[in-house]
C-alpha cells in the first residue's frame, strides 16, 4: 500500500463514514496498529472516540506484561501517550500538522493486571498554532477494570504545520 495516499488523508473523517460505531473502531484499532507499529499486538482497543475525549481498552497480551505478570512501566506509560496522541491527531490533522511528543511522564499507583482503561481528555487550554505552531499538554488517567487509579501519564506535544517543518537531507 503507497504510504503517501494515507498521509494526505484524514482517516478520522474517513472513520466517520461507517456508521456502525463497533465497526468503526475495529477499522481504526487495525489501522493504528499497521501506521504505528510499535502498537502492534499490545491489545489497544479504541472504545470511545470523539474530539473531545477518548477512552482505550488495552487487553492483558503477553507483550504487555512485566516479569510479575502486570503491565510492564513502559507498556502503560504507551497506554497513557496513545489516547492523548488520538485527541490530538482528531484536532490537528497529521496530514497538516506534524505530532511528535517530547515529553512524557508516567506516575505509578498500583500494578496493572488484566484488562486496563485510559482515558485523555482534550484541555481547556488546547490552542490553534501560534506562529504555525503549538504545544498541547496532555494528562491520561489509567484504570483497572474496577476503577482504581493504576497511573497518570502527562504528554507534552509540539504541534507544527508540516509546511515549516525543515526538510531532513541526506548529508544530516
Amino acid at each position: 500500500m503507497d504510504i503517501s495516499k494515507i498521509k494526505n488523508q484524514d482517516i478520522f473523517k474517513l472513520a466517520g463514514k461507517v456508521p456502525n460505531l463497533k465497526v468503526k473502531h475495529k477499522m481504526l484499532d487495525q489501522f493504528f496498529e499497521w501506521f504505528i507499529p510499535f502498537n502492534k499486538d499490545l491489545g489497544l482497543r479504541i472504545q470511545e472516540l470523539d474530539e473531545n475525549q477518548v477512552k482505550i481498552k488495552s487487553l492483558p497480551k503477553k507483550r504487555r506484561r512485566n516479569h510479575l505478570g502486570g503491565a510492564h512501566a513502559c507498556a502503560l506509560a504507551l497506554v497513557g501517550e496513545y489516547p492523548a496522541g488520538l485527541v490530538i491527531a482528531q484536532n490537528f490533522p497529521p496530514h497538516k500538522y506534524r505530532i511528535i511528543m517530547n515529553k512524557l511522564e508516567i506516575e505509578y499507583f498500583k500494578q496493572g493486571f488484566n484488562v486496563l482503561y485510559a482515558e485523555a481528555s482534550k484541555p481547556d487550554s488546547f490552542a490553534e498554532p501560534v506562529d504555525h505552531e503549538t504545544t498541547i499538554n496532555m494528562t491520561t488517567e489509567i484504570k483497572n477494570a474496577d476503577g482504581e487509579l493504576i497511573a497518570i501519564c502527562k504528554t507534552q506535544w509540539p504541534i507544527k504545520e508540516w509546511k515549516y517543518v525543515k526538510k531532513k537531507t541526506e548529508d544530516a
